[in-house]
């Protein structure tokens, strides 16, 4: 059968959600064809009829296929926006079980790596996760691009309560945030070949990354404390420095610099630098140099 390819691209997205290449083509030309007997649809297809009938089968077992009352030789395709929204409902249920399993799990209380990340996906959901379990501070630079992908993220954070501020290269309204803009974006941004994306949160946990249009070109993660402080800090003057020089851009008297001068968002109050603690602590007590 000559398919068009809008149903080529379905049947891929659907092999994509756990159906066999059969089911897949099975399901499709049943959507065109509904209602018909299995061996009218493998006469479209040009496929075996026993096959035919065994994706069929199949299909019935998985909800996306209804059989006829009776002899059972018709068949109707279940309209795809409700097979979806099954799909949609499993996937879900099955996704919160097995997260609390594997929260059950746990993980490496003292993991200090450095890990490079290489999907622009997988770059932004890590952001999106570090803003999800920010406890108490966060520190942002990023270019336009990135900054709008994860804005939401920053202001459901915000929300929570969390001190968060933003260091953009183009305007941006984002709520409840201490949003700076650089005095000397648009020179960055032409000058600069990729968009930068920069997160440190809690003093703890630290993401950099440099897209490349639909690509990576550098990322890297670490959850290292040590790493997390440094970065904190680095961010906190950065963010400071640039408060400054538009504050001098934009007239301000010294007396109201002067007032701005004071570093806030100290690393020794994030819950990064208590880890960092805790961890010399336990290694420490793992070398035998200091008693519980």
């Amino acid at each position: 059968m000559s398919l068009p390819h809008s149903a080529l691209d379905a049947i891929q997205g659907l092999i994509q959600l756990g159906f066999t290449q059969a089911e897949a083509e099975v399901y499709v030309a049943l959507l065109r064809e509904s209602p018909a007997t299995g061996y009218r649809i493998a006469t479209v297809l040009g496929k075996a009829t026993a096959n035919t009938y065994k994706a069929l089968r199949s299909l019935t077992d998985k909800g996306a296929v209804l059989t006829e009352e009776g002899d059972g030789s018709m068949f109707r395709a279940v309209p795809a926006k409700e097979l979806l929204r099954r799909f949609t409902r499993a996937f879900e249920g099955q996704r919160d079980v097995t997260e609390a399993a594997l929260e059950r799990i746990g993980m490496p209380a003292d993991d200090f790596g450095v890990y490079r990340l290489t999907d622009p996906e997988q770059v932004l959901q890590r952001a999106r996760e570090m803003l999800a379990r920010v406890r108490q501070v966060a520190l942002i630079t990023a270019f336009p691009g990135p900054l709008s992908r994860i804005a939401p993220d920053i202001e459901a954070a915000a929300a929570r309560g969390v001190d968060i501020g933003v260091k953009a290269y183009a305007p941006i309204e984002i709520r409840g945030v201490d949003l700076v803009v650089s005095t000397q974006g648009q020179l960055w941004l032409q000058e600069i070949p990729g968009e930068e994306l920069v997160l440190a949160t809690d003093a703890e946990e630290h993401l950099v990354a440099l897209f490349d249009g639909d690509s990576v070109f550098q990322a890297i993660w670490s959850a290292s404390p040590f790493l997390g402080q440094v970065h904190h800090n680095g961010m906190a003057l950065e963010h400071h420095a640039t408060k400054l020089a538009r504050a001098i851009q934009e007239g301000a008297s010294s007396k109201k610099l002067q007032a701005m001068l004071p570093l806030a968002r100290s690393p020794l109050d994030a819950p990064g630098f208590r880890r960092l603690q805790e961890a010399r602590k336990r290694r420490a007590l793992a070398a035998g140099t200091e008693t519980p």
